[in-house]
This record gives C-alpha cells, sequence and structure tokens, in this order.
C-alpha cells in the first residue's frame, strides 16, 4: 500500500503526523484515515463498500493518490463493520464517525451509516477549502460553539472541535497503547471481554462458528462441482475427439520412432541398445569386440582372461543387427515391447578356433596338478567318538564342460563367466547335513565314552576312543556294536606283546655275556579269556583310570625285565653261581651240576621258578636217598641243595661225577642262598651254547 495516500493506522504503535483522532494535528495532504467498531459489514457490505469507493475517488479528484490502494483500504475497513460513516474536515483528513444508536458523542441526531450521503467540498489547485458548516456534518463542532454561554468564531470551534474529537468522538483515544495494538485483531475484544453482541467468536466456541459456516461452504464447492460436471457433460464428444486425437498422434509418433530405434531392453553383444539406431548399434559392437576380454571367475576367488587378441575374436554377422531392427514392426510397438524374445539379438563372433583352443587349455584352472579333487562329507574320529566332516568341493574342473562354457560366452560377447555356477566343476555327492550320515554319528557316539589303560608295571596300553573304534562292527539290520572276536583278537596281541612265561628273553650274566633264554616256567601269562571279559565290562561302563589284566601266571617284577634284581644264576660251563638279593650279590660259590657223562645234565636255557624252600629234607631218587640240610627245588625234582658227602666243588667234576640234576652246593653258601630267596624268584640257568655276546 502507499503509504504516502493513505494515513498509518493509529493501533500500530509508530509516529505519524497524520494520525487525525490521536494527535488532533494537521495531517499531510492527501493523507487518508478510516477507523470505526462497528460492524458494517452485518448490515450492508456491498453498500459500504461502495461508500468507501465514492468517498476514495471523490478524494483522489481533489487531493490525488493511489486510488486503487485507497480504496482497498477504505472497503477493508467497510467490510470489517468499522464506522457509521465518513466525514471530511475543510483541511482534506477523512475520519470514521462512531454513531451508536443514530446519535454522536454531544447527542446530535444522524442518519445511520448505511443511509449516510457525503458530499465532499472540492478544493482549487490554489485556493484554500471552501468553508461549510461543520455544525451539520459534524455536532461536536456545534457544541464547541458554544463556551461557557458565549458564542465564540468558527475557528476557534474548530480548535476546540479538533480537541473534543481527540478525547470523545475517537474511541482510540481512550485507549491504551497495548489496547490499540491488538484493535486489528478480531479476538482482542474477546481477550478483553468487550462487545460481546459484535463478535460471535465470544458467544460461541470457534468449533460452532466452523460448524455455521462448514455448510455454506460445502454448498458453494458442491454448486462448483456440479456446474464442472455440467460442463463436462455438454461436451463430451469434443472432448472425446480430442484425446482420440491425442492418442493417436502420440501412437504414431512412438511408431515412427521405433522404426528406427531399438526397443528398451534390447541387448546385443552383451550391451542393452535400448533406443539406438542400427548404425549406433553396429559402432558399438565393433568397439566392444575390439577391446572385448571374457573373465572367468573361478572357485577360491580366482579370475583369469582370456582377451580377443588371444583368439583372434571378430564379429562375423553384423547384418543381423539392422535385420533385428526391421523385424520390430514399429506399428505394433506396444505388442512387440512386451515380447521379450524379440528384445534380443544374437551376434555370432568369429575366432581362430586353435588358438581357442590352446587358451582354454592353457588356463591354470585346467592344469590337472593344481587341482584339488572333490570330497565328500564322512566321518572322521574325535578325541571322544565321531564327528560329520564337510565336504570339500575341490577345484577339478570338468574338461568338456569348461570348454562348452567358455566357448559360448565367447560367441555371445559375455564379459564374464562363472564357472562354478555354470556347473564345470566336479562336486562332492554327499553334504554336512546329509542325515544318515548324522545319523551314524549319534549311534556310533554312543558307543564310546571310556578311558583307561591296561597297566603292565613300567608300561601300559591306553583304552581310548581310538582303540575303541577298532572294536566297532556293524550287524546284519545296520546297527554298530562292541564285537568281542575284534577284543578277543586284541587282548591275543597283548598276551604276545607282554607275556614272558615260557618266552624268550636276554640276559646279561655275572661274566658280562649275553645270552638268549628260552623255556622254564618262569614269568608272566595272560588269562586271556578272562582279560576279554574284563574289557568288554570296563567299555561298557565307560570306565576311567586303570586295568589290570587277569593272569594265569605271574613273576616277581611287571618291568621289561620281569627277572628283577633278585634272583639265583648259575654257569653250566662255569660250574660257578651268583645269588643276588635286591640287587646285591648274596652268594658267589663253585657248583657241581648234573654228571654229563651219565646224561644226568642239568636243565639250562631258561628261567625257572622256585617252586618250594625246604629245612633238613630227604631227596629220594633211583636207588638213592640222600638227607639235606636246605633244600631249594625250581624244576620239577631239580633244585638246589647242599650235600654232606661232597668236599669238591667247580672244574670239571660234573662231566664224570655230577649230580644226578640238581646243583650241589657247599654248605656255608646254601645257608645264605636259603635266607636271600624265596618262592617263586628266578632262577636262571645256561650254557655256553645259550651265549649270544
Amino acid at each position: 500500500m502507499n503509504r504516502g495516500n493513505l494515513a498509518e493506522d493509529p493501533r500500530e504503535d509508530l509516529p505519524s503526523g497524520s494520525r487525525y483522532a490521536r494527535m488532533g494535528e494537521r495531517a499531510e495532504e492527501n493523507s487518508l484515515f478510516a477507523y470505526s467498531r462497528t460492524k458494517h459489514k452485518e448490515k450492508d457490505p456491498l453498500s459500504a463498500g461502495k461508500r468507501g469507493n465514492t468517498v476514495i475517488r471523490q478524494a483522489e479528484s481533489r487531493f490525488g493518490g493511489n486510488t486503487k490502494e485507497n480504496a482497498e483500504s477504505v472497503r477493508r475497513k467497510l467490510a470489517s463493520g468499522g464506522f457509521d460513516r465518513l466525514e471530511l474536515g475543510d483541511d482534506g483528513r477523512l475520519f470514521g464517525v462512531v454513531n451508536g444508536s443514530g446519535k454522536n458523542s454531544v447527542g446530535s441526531d444522524h442518519p445511520p451509516a448505511a443511509q449516510a450521503s457525503i458530499s465532499l467540498p472540492r478544493r482549487s489547485p490554489a485556493g484554500p477549502v471552501k468553508s461549510r458548516n461543520y455544525s451539520t456534518v459534524n455536532p461536536l463542532l456545534a457544541a464547541g460553539r458554544e463556551h461557557g454561554g458565549e458564542k465564540v468564531p468558527a475557528g476557534a470551534a474548530r480548535k476546540n472541535d479538533r480537541a473534543a474529537r481527540g478525547n470523545s468522538a475517537n474511541p482510540l483515544m481512550q485507549e491504551t497503547r497495548a489496547e490499540k495494538a491488538y484493535a486489528a485483531d478480531p479476538l482482542y475484544e474477546a481477550r478483553t471481554g468487550r462487545s460481546e453482541a459484535a463478535n460471535p467468536l465470544l458467544r460461541e466456541s470457534r468449533a460452532e462458528v466452523m460448524a455455521e459456516a462448514l455448510p455454506k461452504l460445502e454448498s458453494t464447492a458442491g454448486s462448483a462441482w456440479e456446474s464442472a460436471k455440467e460442463w463436462v457433460k455438454n461436451r463430451r464428444r469434443e472432448i472425446l475427439i480430442a484425446l482420440l486425437a491425442a492418442a493417436g498422434a502420440a501412437y504414431g509418433w512412438t511408431g515412427v520412432h521405433y522404426a528406427g530405434h531399438f526397443y528398451p531392453g534390447t541387448e546385443i553383444f552383451g550391451m542393452d541398445m535400448s533406443g539406438r539406431t542400427a548404425e549406433e548399434a553396429v559402432a558399438a559392437v565393433r568397439e566392444k569386440a575390439e577391446r572385448y576380454s571374457l573373465t572367468l571367475k573361478e572357485r577360491e576367488d580366482q579370475t583369469e582372461k582370456i582377451t580377443a587378441d588371444e583368439i583372434g575374436l571378430e564379429v562375423s554377422n553384423e547384418d543381423a543387427i539392422s535385420g533385428q531392427l526391421k523385424a520390430q514392426m514399429s506399428a505394433l510397438w506396444p505388442v512387440m515391447m512386451l515380447m521379450d524374445s524379440r528384445k534380443s539379438v544374437d551376434i555370432s563372433t568369429g575366432f581362430d578356433d586353435g588358438k581357442a583352443e590352446d587358451r582354454i587349455l592353457s588356463l591354470a584352472a585346467m592344469d590337472a596338478a593344481q587341482m584339488t579333487a572333490p570330497k565328500n562329507a564322512e566321518l572322521v574320529p574325535t578325541d571322544d567318538g565321531y564327528a560329520v566332516e564337510a565336504e570339500v568341493f575341490g577345484t577339478t574342473l570338468d574338461p568338456e564342460k569348461t570348454r562348452a562354457v567358455i566357448l559360448e560366452a565367447l560367441q555371445k560377447g559375455a564379459l564374464t563367466v562363472n564357472l562354478d555356477k555354470d556347473g564345470c566343476y566336479e562336486n562332492p555327492t554327499v553334504f554336512q547335513d546329509d542325515e544318515e550320515l548324522n545319523e551314524r554319528a549319534r549311534e556310533l557316539n554312543v558307543l564310546f565314552g571310556a578311558d583307561f589303560s591296561l597297566d603292565f608295571g613300567d608300561r601300559s596300553e591306553e583304552v581310548g576312543a581310538d582303540r575303541i573304534r577298532t572294536f566297532i562292527s556293524l550287524d546284519m539290520d545296520g546297527n554298530y556294536y562292541i564285537d568281542e572276536e575284534k577284543v578277543r583278537s586284541y587282548v591275543e596281541f597283548l598276551a604276545g606283546k607282554y607275556d614272558t612265561w615260557q618266552g624268550e628273553r636276554t640276559f646279561y650274566t655275572s661274566q658280562g655275556q649275553t645270552v638268549a633264554l628260552s623255556g622254564g616256567d618262569y614269568g608272566w601269562e595272560m588269562d586271556q579269556e578272562a582279560t576279554v571279559t574284563a574289557l568288554m565290562d570296563a567299555i561298557k561302563d565307560k570306565k576311567k583310570g586303570s586295568l589290570e589284566p587277569v593272569y594265569t601266571h605271574t613273576a616277581m617284577s611287571r618291568s621289561v625285565n620281569d627277572i628283577g634284581s633278585t634272583y639265583v644264576e648259575i654257569s653250566i660251563s662255569a660250574q660257578h653261581m651268583w645269588v643276588y638279593k635286591d640287587g646285591y650279590l648274596m652268594v658267589d660259590t663253585d657248583v657241581v651240576t648234573g654228571n654229563r657223562s651219565k646224561k644226568y645234565d642239568t636243565p639250562s636255557g631258561g628261567v625257572w621258578a622256585i617252586d618250594d624252600m625246604q629245612r633238613n629234607a630227604v631227596l629220594r631218587g633211583q636207588g638213592y636217598a640222600s638227607p639235606v640240610d636246605f633244600w631249594v627245588p625250581f624244576n620239577g625234582g631239580v633244585g638246589i641243595h647242599d650235600l654232606k658227602s661232597r668236599y669238591y666243588y667247580g672244574s670239571t667234576i660234573y662231566l664224570t661225577n655230577g649230580s644226578h640234576g640238581c646243583v650241589n652246593t657247599p654248605l656255608e653258601a646254601m645257608k645264605v642262598v636259603f635266607d636271600s630267596v624265596e618262592v617263586g624268584e628266578p632262577v636262571i640257568v645256561y650254557d655256553q651254547s645259550q651265549v649270544i655276546g
């Protein structure tokens, strides 16, 4: 709005010399201000608006200014019901008068604003405004002429009149600055509790007001919609013709376009040719062929490339491109675009077959030495049974399949080929999630759990998961079980390894010789059947710790040298005897063994256990009876004893004057022997023939 033509609203807190009602002084020429509190809009908004226009035009003809902006200002004030009528002072200022019930502030009668007729005095371009009867236009001036019962001059009356209007005729002067700031707000009076009759928002809630206004709005909208429908109904034929003409033009233009361009989705030589011409497609194919390379994606994240130069690649049927474009049938473009089979063009490529074959065979992936064979998922042993080991896919290629896939990719101009996805690799047939395989693992693991050792003195044999696996068999029904025969075979193996009874052994003599011994009755011998039963029970009960085999014969020591450190050693060839107790030499004496000339040789080459120990025994044989103080038998009727009738020992006496087979020992030595050994301890007898080193 041009503020040179209209005075600023006195409700705004801005200084202005043109505020007639506030300042009471002469305003700038051509300034305009209108203010009121009543609502002419409720009486006759149209009439009020017309009056506002008339006043503006009259003011414009006299004072000049922006008629449109002035008209908008006055019309806005009139429409809001702001005043009863307009009056124009002789100085050209326009102001609004609040009349209330038909009377002004001093009680003069005036017609209602809707019927007021306003005449504006004209000013000549060079002269002042002609005087007029202000007592008629504004009763305040008439009241102002009376001052103390005396007549006052017209000028004074007007001056008083302006002063009076500042407080009485203009209600804004009675309000605070803050209230003036809210005068433009429709809710102002609602907040201050004023003019409830003039503002319906004070009587009703906003929702009620809106509810009252909505039917009117809906009625207006409905009327507009009905008018629009009526317009369309009356022009249906013209609209239909226009739409058909537009559709036909679009269809025709599209058909013409696709007569020379490929449909969307058309692929040639691995490239999207959508919207391209035949010439553009041919150029693109040639360019790709020149820089073409095929990338082979292999297992284990390996890649290799085959380039166009390596195989002499070139495009061989470029004419197929233009032929495909002609076959598009652009007149039927909607149908043809939906036919996926018509959206691809196979472009053949020519290359040297020999070069291609050589390049394929030279691929690292085709080297059999570098291939890893596939492996099925399988059961594998663990520390506590079996587990399913995952399959191994490997890197072994099917040569024929690989060759066919690569050649096809080269002919189509593909940029990449995945040998794995195209099925070129040999794959396993049993996988980790195989239900049968996992069920077998579960059944087998039921048989495990035992973990113990068989005690063999300074040696032991572990019976855990690894050993139990060797005992498992599968019956006719497909069930796994601990096979007793396999356990028995294992016990037989242990007997052969650890039994020493009547077995072979080596012995280091007191003379520093090594002899090989076998036979005798000293040593260890397992009761194999009893041991098998003990093992079966231990496996079933999932035994932990250690288990001792069951024996039929035992020896004094369970170490590798089961003879131990307490024993009797007799050398036939040396005719000598040594007795050791816990490793200490107790007896070192000559002896006389069986008479060789009479073939009463003392048995040798073995180890025997002491069978008994007697004092004051009588030894009887064929044709003799010999009393002895000490008797220590070790091989049936053969033993060690004293002989009171023998005075000489050692040397070669045994060859012609030996015993009946026993070992004759001096009495004093025999006493020590008897005190040093016990039943079951070994007696080693050897001759020169058993010496091995």
